[in-house]
């Protein structure tokens, strides 16, 4: 028997300019506030034009020296009150890459 589904799925879309204006925000801040930081490559879905609902912005951080291990260093560097996800590499020139 046929019968209509409920309309129980909601799909969230975010506007592509508040995601650039964060995470320009979130670069300055971060040249401010860690000096260390040499490098910062955007890549991933929101750069291709091609974002899916849920997806996160993917940022690669060089920095110019680090005592860590790059898995140690994420937290140092996450955003706070990002308005999607946010997939964080970080890695220190000559030594990782």
């Amino acid at each position: 028997m046929f019968r209509l589904s409920l309309n129980s799925v909601i799909i969230k879309s975010i506007d592509r300019e508040l995601i650039k204006q964060a995470v320009e925000s979130f670069v300055a801040r971060l040249r401010e506030d860690h000096p260390e930081v040499e490098r910062v490559i955007w890549f991933g879905s929101w750069v291709t034009g091609l974002p899916a609902p849920g997806s996160d912005v993917d940022l690669c951080l060089i920095l110019s020296s680090s005592d860590k291990p790059p898995r140690d260093r994420i937290s140092d560097y996450l955003p706070v009150g990002f308005p999607v996800g946010v997939d964080l590499f970080v890695y220190a020139s000559g030594m990782d890459i």
